[in-house]
């Protein structure tokens, strides 16, 4: 649900606070506010119009600023106000919100409470240079978020390949901006389930595969047996695997055909 403006009478037109629910107060007395103006004295002159006083008031209930917090639609600059509110829970909510300005996660990603900092990490609008700064971060599950974020730089990524903890190495493999030549370097980690993430990686060059389907893991050539992209030949070595389950994933992937089945001595009679 998108939040819209309180609209109610001031001196200078609709008021512009936000609220979460169309109808519901902004927190300020309209009718005390026209009435303490309505008998002011004012200069022939009339001043040129300025912006109106109550439009950078936020609501006051911690229920309206997390909703607006939360809210794609809300406007840069109030999320970036909101980003400085004293409640912990609608910072969060600031960080989570994939609408939140890059400069304003850049905050987001330095705040106090650690929870904000993750969201801000996992954030894809937090700054390259941030999240790069980040991977040297002492906190295992920031790494994590840094390693799984796709805004983060090829670089960043190649760094975070070597992290001494297994799990960031994972999500680098898994992210789906990493470059070719840190996955061929990730196809000789010690996990198995990095290398899984690897053989099953778009980006992952057919050279890089080739040795993959050698795999000690079975479910590392199993993910290559259901790609639908393998060069010419890959398919035709998984099609007589020693595993029965990627046997059967090779034989009945789509580009097992022709050729494939003919090297592999499978033609139906």
């Amino acid at each position: 649900m998108a939040s819209s403006l309180c609209g109610k009478s001031t001196q200078s037109g609709p008021c512009q606070r936000l609220v979460s629910v169309a109808g519901r107060s902004c927190g300020v007395d309209h009718t005390a506010v026209m009435a303490a103006t309505a008998g002011a004295s004012w200069s022939a002159a009339p001043a040129a119009a300025g912006p109106d006083p109550l439009a950078s008031a936020l609501p006051g209930g911690f229920f309206e600023r997390h909703h607006l917090a939360e809210d794609a639609s809300t406007p840069p600059d109030v999320l970036a106000r909101l980003a400085d509110d004293r409640d912990s829970d609608v910072r969060t909510a600031a960080a989570r919100n994939e609408s939140t300005p890059p400069d304003v996660l850049a905050r987001l990603a330095g705040d106090p409470v650690r929870l904000i900092r993750h969201f801000a990490a996992a954030n894809p609008r937090c700054p390259a240079e941030v999240l790069d700064r980040l991977a040297s971060d002492p906190d295992l599950e920031l790494r994590c978020y840094t390693a799984s974020n796709p805004n983060s730089s090829p670089g960043t990524l190649a760094r975070l390949a070597d992290d001494s903890g297994s799990r960031v190495q994972i999500r680098a493999a898994q992210n789906p901006s990493c470059p070719p030549s840190v996955l061929a370097r990730l196809a000789d980690n010690e996990s198995g389930e990095t290398r899984a993430a690897v053989a099953g990686h778009p980006s992952t060059m057919p050279a890089t595969l080739h040795r993959l389907t050698d795999d000690r893991d079975p479910e590392v050539r199993w993910r290559i047996a259901i790609r639908t992209d393998l060069p010419a030949g890959l398919l035709a070595g998984l099609a007589n695997d020693p595993d029965s389950v990627v046997r059967e994933a090779a034989r009945t992937n789509t580009g097992f055909a022709g050729a494939e089945a003919a090297h592999a001595g499978l033609l139906a009679d």
